[in-house]
């Protein structure tokens, strides 16, 4: 499901929590590992709010994309 889904929906699904987006926006300045670490919780957190079941791994690559994502924008 995640796995499908563009970097830049997943942070508009993310943003939609003003203290989610901050610390995101904060933390786009970590090393990725630290930032997929960190924000593969987040993102496996925010989908099982909605019923979803993602793996540490799953939530981590997504958190990876989104740290790459967030540098190049």
């Amino acid at each position: 499901m995640i796995d499908d889904q563009r970097p830049s929906g997943l942070f508009s699904d993310l943003a939609t929590n003003p203290e989610t987006k901050a610390a995101i926006l904060i933390d786009c300045e970590l090393a990725v590992d630290e930032f997929a670490a960190k924000h593969g919780q987040t993102i496996r957190q925010h989908y099982a709010g909605g019923g979803y079941n993602i793996d540490f791994e799953e939530g981590y690559q997504a958190a990876a994309r989104l740290w790459r994502y967030l540098r190049e924008t």
